[in-house]
């Protein structure tokens, strides 16, 4: 439509610019119309140019409630009003109540909700409270009334549980602490109970509770054999003819957890040996482990270890792993020498002389007996042969020289090197080379067939180490030294363990699932 009127009529004595004025009615919307000129000329040449007069506006729509009540101390439900454009409005539109802190809106339409907060002290009373809204070029700010009335509160109470949410392994108690407090001098006991979805324990003491200012406490005892989350609330409501209720949610964490059962008593061995401990593991919250089952041990002896068996995530029922604690020390093996390298009890030639004698003596029996005396005697011999031949007998056993063997003399001793415990054996053996003399003489820390403190070696090579182990406890040289040639030599380093001291020990085997873990004892007796 046109505008109301538009004017007044411009007169021009040339071209140039000009100011129309147009006015429009009450209604937002969009104007259109010409503007016409008419030359003075005398064609009185006419043009028109289209001209688009926009009225805007915005709208404030009655707030809803018209009127809230709320008590000192307390929060008001919501108002809630439309700010609204009119027209082809585009702008911002500020608000207040009474005054500005609501942000500006110019998303339009907008809907904007109120609430009103009372301090304790807010005079009793009922109070129009003036909600305004203006924009820029506005010849008014526009605004909307809601009446507010504050009352004395009623009696009223507050639920809390200050430690929530709470985890505990299945079948294992959680406590929430909770706190019921005074509101507006309210003094009726207050019944408490667990809501939908709580665990299958679930105990509130005391189950009624008498409101303080201070707070009065109560106890929510929480349990469940399944691993799984609870979230529920601990319901209040009160005793008096009001039946005011309140709620506080929670949340309980029932996790999968496992117990341990040792099936071995007392394990008794001697140092060296190995100790096997049988433990039962069942999944608890779940028919299978949820996840991989691990072990350890801690207080095992000097020089013990412990295994370290697991259980993969996902086996079902209960298992049974076996823990096996290893000492340190010579437990129950005997170590011997091998025959090839022991040197004869008595050399060969000492049982000639013996072998002859009874071989003599057989020959002066009666002729009836010489037979079998010819018999036994061959016997004689060939076990005195025998016996060297085992015995190494045949050896070279000449002193100093080379012998004639040429070249020059090598000494080699195998093992190397070697760890032992107290007492313990360790065979060395040592070749020569370069002499027809492979005659060797053993020595330890430099002395000849060795010492108590640092062990002793035979003319064989078969070392012992010392019944305690070296203060220092420093490696042991053992040398085999060539007779042939004293300045050729070869040395094998002998290292001696502290075996794992006798005694009682108590053992802690401890199984970790997941963040959670669980122990169980095992006595090692080492002897």
């Amino acid at each position: 439509p046109p505008p109301l009127s538009c004017g007044p009529p411009v007169n021009l004595p040339q071209p140039g610019s000009f100011t129309v004025s147009a006015s429009a009615g009450g209604t937002a919307q969009d104007y259109l119309f010409n503007i016409h000129g008419v030359g003075a000329d005398a064609a009185t040449i006419t043009h028109d140019a289209p001209v688009t007069l926009r009225v805007v506006d915005f709208a404030l729509s009655a707030p809803s409630p018209a009127s809230v009540t709320m008590a000192q101390g307390s929060t008001s439900g919501g108002v809630s009003f439309v700010v609204s454009g009119v027209g082809a409005f585009s702008g911002t539109v500020t608000l207040a109540c009474p005054t500005s802190g609501m942000p500006d809106r110019s998303a339009l339409p907008a809907t904007v909700t109120l609430t009103f907060t009372a301090a304790s002290n807010t005079p009793i009373a009922t109070t129009a409270i003036t909600i305004s809204a203006v924009t820029s070029g506005a010849p008014a700010p526009k605004t909307q009334t809601v009446n507010l009335s504050v009352t004395v509160p009623a009696p009223n109470y507050t639920l809390s549980v200050s430690n929530s949410p709470q985890s505990a392994p299945a079948n294992q108690t959680a406590s929430l602490n909770g706190l019921l407090r005074v509101l507006s001098g309210y003094g009726s006991a207050v019944n408490l109970s667990c809501g939908t979805g709580a665990p299958p324990t679930c105990t509130i003491v005391p189950a009624s509770v008498t409101p303080t200012v201070a707070g009065t406490p109560f106890t929510v005892t929480v349990m469940s054999g399944a691993a799984q989350s609870y979230n529920f609330a601990v319901n209040g409501v009160s005793t008096d003819a009001a039946h005011v209720a309140h709620a506080a949610p929670v949340t309980f964490n029932s996790l999968f957890t496992i117990t341990l059962a040792l099936s071995s008593g007392t394990q008794t061995v001697k140092a060296g040996q190995t100790a096997n401990y049988s433990v039962v593991v069942s999944p608890v919250g779940a028919a299978t482990f949820a996840t991989a089952v691990s072990f350890t041990c801690t207080g095992l002896p000097a020089g013990a270890s412990c295994s370290n068996p697991t259980i993969p995530a996902g086996t079902s029922g209960a298992q049974t792993v076996t823990v096996a604690i290893s000492t340190a020390g010579m437990g129950t093996a005997l170590i011997r020498p091998s025959a090839q390298n022991r040197g004869l009890g008595s050399p060969f030639w000492l049982w000639l002389p013996t072998a002859g004698m009874v071989i003599g003596g057989l020959a002066r029996r009666p002729s009836r007996k010489r037979k079998m005396s010819g018999v036994l005697a061959s016997a004689l011999v060939l076990a005195s042969a025998m016996i060297a031949i085992s015995c190494g007998g045949g050896g070279n056993s000449g002193g100093g020289g080379s012998g004639g063997g040429g070249g020059a003399v090598v000494v080699s001793v195998s093992p190397h090197s070697a760890s032992k415990f107290p007492t313990e054996q360790q065979q060395f053996t040592a070749s020569v080379s370069g002499t027809s003399n492979t005659q060797v003489t053993w020595q330890v820390n430099g002395a000849t067939g060795g010492s108590p403190s640092v062990g002793t070696v035979d003319s064989t090579g078969l070392y012992t180490a010392p019944s305690v182990v070296p203060t220092a406890n420093l490696p042991i040289a053992v040398s085999a030294i060539s007779q042939a040639d004293v300045m050729k030599s070869d040395t094998a380093m002998v290292t001696i363990k502290a075996p794992t001291p006798s005694g009682t020990y108590t053992v802690t085997i401890t199984a970790t699932v997941g963040s959670l873990t669980q122990s169980t004892t095992a006595v090692l007796v080492v002897e």
